[in-house]
């Protein structure tokens, strides 16, 4: 799939608009964030082919108190990523694995005869950013198998 179907881009759009509604006026919001008055309102527009940058979401959610546009993208997401195989506490089971792994990796890169002596190298930069990959993407099956209430009945609680 490229690019954006023309109904996340209205949810976007929306959810912008829903953000700077929380303000004023556009003038008060744009005294918050980088962007003038006339810009922010560019992002509301369906016909706009821009979306407002991720950094001013950030700082007008964090002013208004709310995460309207962050929201509507995470629900998108999720929209989009498989379902937990499995349950609650055999998806947290998962993550022990990882975690090793990724101690694992850290001793051995950080030991005094690895490539880079105690420091990390580019390379073992890489390496534990795949690693991290991993473990959030194990934490995600988490977390929803969490929201979805997913608990087999021969797990004790």
């Amino acid at each position: 799939m490229e690019g954006l179907t023309e109904m996340e881009r209205r949810q976007i759009k929306i959810a912008t608009r829903e953000l700077l509604d929380e303000f004023p006026s556009l003038q008060e919001a744009s005294k918050l964030c980088r962007m003038g008055a006339t810009r922010l309102s560019q992002y509301q527009f369906f016909d706009a082919p821009a979306f407002i940058p991720m950094d001013v979401v950030f700082v007008l959610e964090r002013a208004c108190g709310k995460p309207i546009v962050t929201s509507q993208i995470a629900k998108m997401h999720a929209a989009l990523w498989p379902e937990p195989e499995g349950d609650a506490v055999s998806e947290a089971m998962d993550l022990s694995p990882a975690v090793g792994e990724l101690i694992g990796f850290i001793k051995q890169a950080t030991h005094k005869t690895s490539p880079g002596g105690t420091r990390f190298t580019e390379q073992e930069k890489r390496r534990y950013q795949e690693i991290r990959a991993k473990m959030e993407k194990e934490l995600r099956e988490v977390d929803m198998a969490v929201e979805q209430n997913q608990v087999l009945p021969h797990h004790p609680h």
